[in-house]
């Protein structure tokens, strides 16, 4: 257990293990494809911020990667944010998810929604479903897949 109150405060520490986790699972790819995943493109600030935040931190690890934003609204991301996006629910969705080289999950809501204690259930679950599928795809590919949330 980790009794460093200021470590336990600070997100830093996860952010360092996040750039190690990247680094050995993507491997020494100069320009790899990482997908985001999550509720953007809705006007709700604290996901579209996850995103950025993600997004920062991958391209200190690979600053040539190719980063994508699976969300609800492709047009908002590239205007508001210069993130491209692939719209929920489109063939392009699943096209991307098997040319990728990593599937990270910045959310709130979104990923507290899953039970991790029964898959099954998350199978039913509407929000969680598809964020499931997507970890499921990428776990088979034997492809880095990271979940984080607040």
């Amino acid at each position: 257990m980790n009794t460093n109150i200021e470590e336990q405060y600070s997100i830093l520490p996860f952010f360092k293990k996040f750039e190690e986790v990247l680094k050995r699972k993507v491997g020494p790819k100069k320009e790899p494809v990482i997908l985001l995943q999550g509720g953007f493109g809705k006007h709700n600030t604290g996901d579209d911020t996850l995103m950025l935040v993600a997004r920062e931190e991958i391209l200190k690890v690979y600053p040539d990667a190719k980063i994508y934003a699976l969300c609800h609204n492709p047009e908002f991301l590239k205007r508001d944010y210069g993130v491209d996006g692939i719209k929920f629910k489109s063939f392009a969705t699943i096209k991307a998810l098997f040319k990728s080289d990593a599937l990270i999950v910045p959310a709130g809501g979104l990923v507290n929604n899953i039970d991790y204690n029964s898959y099954i259930k998350s199978l039913f679950n509407p929000r969680g479903k598809f964020v499931f599928l997507s970890m499921l795809i990428m776990i088979l590919r034997n492809k880095c897949t990271v979940v984080f949330g607040v």
